[in-house]
């Protein structure tokens, strides 16, 4: 598979099934009744999202250096970058909320 290809399909299940497990952590403690259940399986589809990446990582279908096989050396990167955007976004999502409500 192309490199960039591979980088493509990785990364966009990597940082879905990221958001996935989240959204679904959210929806399962806040939420009621339906929504609770609906979460679950929103987290359950974050985890198989996950699952899907890591197979196609280690069967060598999305493997972007052929054979590299280490996937956390290969992911940690992106996901220190994911963590880093998402970290920025709730610190000004809290600084708006916070600007706002005193205003």
């Amino acid at each position: 598979m192309d490199y960039l290809a591979a980088n493509f399909i990785n990364i966009f299940l990597l940082v879905f099934g990221i958001l996935l497990v989240l959204a679904g952590i959210f929806t399962v403690y806040f939420g009621a009744g339906k929504s609770r259940k609906l979460g679950a399986g929103i987290l359950l589809g974050g985890f198989i999202t996950l699952g899907l990446m890591y197979w196609l990582f280690i069967s060598g279908y999305t493997d972007p250096l052929g054979g590299f096989g280490n996937l956390w050396d290969y992911i940690k990167g992106p996901l220190v970058t994911l963590l880093a955007g998402l970290a920025g976004a709730i610190v000004a999502v809290v600084v708006f909320i916070g600007v706002i409500t005193k205003a």
